[in-house]
């Protein structure tokens, strides 16, 4: 295995040709789940580097050539892969890799964590949409019923946690917008904000979860007054004022900002020491 003159590690001809040579024609069918999950990867990063109109060579396609690989799939009652296949799809593997750089890596990470950057965002729109519309019909679904109360309560907690997360996802996805404006050298020192790392699945579920358990947590006392505000100037059609404004959007900015979150914390923290009397001098 030979190495690029970055230090990358790279695969010979010679040593593809081998390890292909060494593939005769096998059962195309695979028990190994790691085998296959592996050969998926592979395929999807080929995929990716065509889409993103990476600039091959002759040589360089034949270093990618999939060969015998491409009839492989999954069957539960299959074989195990041969260490040919295995070395071959390492190889092969290695070599796609070589070709990402560091933007590369990052818009595949982001596509791979799509679930934070598509999904998630719509599901939060969809139920924020779906207890809107209830919001609309209570009285129409439930009459004047006790079940009309537990409905409401149950509307405003859904709108609270709903707009939490749906602000948190927001983040996400302004962050990833901001990065590549700067990128580009089109971003202000007012457009840039904390660094983070948007390809960080950890990181990713953890703001995702904060954002909707502060939003229930510190924007449920306000879960009422945001939806009444942000929908009483539809109902009853008047122009909502700058506190009515702030009201609406408190569990979506609870969500979307851990700054706001830590300043309403610090005012909480002072305010509680202050009533039991508790000072910081020693």
């Amino acid at each position: 295995m030979a190495l690029t003159p970055d230090g990358a590690a790279t695969a010979s001809d010679g040593e593809m040709g081998r390890a292909a040579t060494r593939l005769v024609q096998r059962d195309g069918r695979i028990a190994d789940r790691h085998f296959i999950t592996q050969l998926t990867q592979a395929r999807r990063l080929k995929t990716f580097l065509f889409e993103e109109k990476v600039k091959f060579t002759a040589e360089d396609v034949e270093k990618i050539n999939f060969r015998t690989l491409n009839r492989i799939k999954y069957a539960r009652y299959g074989r195990p892969p041969d260490p040919d296949e295995w070395e071959y799809l390492d190889v092969l593997f290695l070599n796609l890799t070589n070709y990402l750089t560091d933007e590369l890596r990052r818009k595949i990470r982001i596509r791979e964590l799509r679930i934070f950057f598509r999904t998630l965002p719509l599901i939060f729109l969809t139920a924020s949409v779906v207890v809107s519309l209830l919001y609309f019909m209570l009285n129409d679904i439930t009459g004047e019923t006790a079940f009309r109360a537990f409905l409401y309560y149950v509307i405003v907690i859904a709108w609270a946690v709903s707009q939490g997360g749906l602000g948190a996802c927001a983040f996400l996805v302004t962050s990833v917008v901001v990065k590549n404006v700067q990128e580009r050298g089109l971003a202000n020192e007012q457009q840039r904000p904390d660094p983070i790392d948007i390809t960080d699945r950890n990181f990713l579920s953890a703001r995702v979860l904060l954002g909707a358990l502060f939003a229930l947590l510190l924007g449920l006392p306000f879960a009422r007054l945001s939806i009444n505000n942000l929908m009483g100037p539809i109902v009853y059609a008047y122009t909502p004022d700058t506190t009515q404004i702030l009201y609406a959007l408190l569990p979506f900015l609870l969500g979307f900002s851990i700054n706001l979150v830590l300043v309403i914390l610090g005012r909480l923290l002072i305010s509680i020491e202050t009533f039991f009397g508790v000072t910081n001098k020693t």
